[in-house]
């Protein structure tokens, strides 16, 4: 991670998951690469069908293992999940939203600010 230099640049950004309805592991791209880093503000899930249990991880890269942020919150039908805890993700670390059956329907909004401190 970049070292404050007292210059640099954040941008308010959001990615999102359009009906994911497969039990693997969606991955949202952040665009955390190089010297950039992200600070997730939110994420936001909708059901849009079936009861559902969400996952959702950081696979860190340094380690080389998943983190589990959120494990097996049920989602009813038609009902929202926000997380909205803070957490910074490095370079190469991958955000990934899961399913555990095939029930349910997920869309997911997650809104960042991706930071240059070079």
């Amino acid at each position: 991670m970049a070292i404050p230099s007292g210059s640099g640049t954040e941008v308010l950004k959001r990615s999102v998951v359009n009906n994911h309805t497969s039990g693997d592991y969606q991955p949202i791209d952040l665009s955390v690469t190089g010297i950039w880093t992200a600070t997730v503000l939110s994420i936001i899930v909708l059901n849009n069908n079936s009861p559902e249990a969400l996952e959702l991880n950081v696979f860190v890269t340094s380690g080389g293992n998943d983190i589990y942020i959120v494990q097996s919150q049920t989602v009813a039908t038609y009902n929202t999940f926000v997380f909205n805890d803070k957490f910074v993700m490095e370079d190469g670390d991958t955000l990934h939203l899961q399913r555990d059956t095939s029930a349910g329907q997920f869309d997911a909004v997650v809104s960042y600010i991706l930071q240059d401190w070079t």
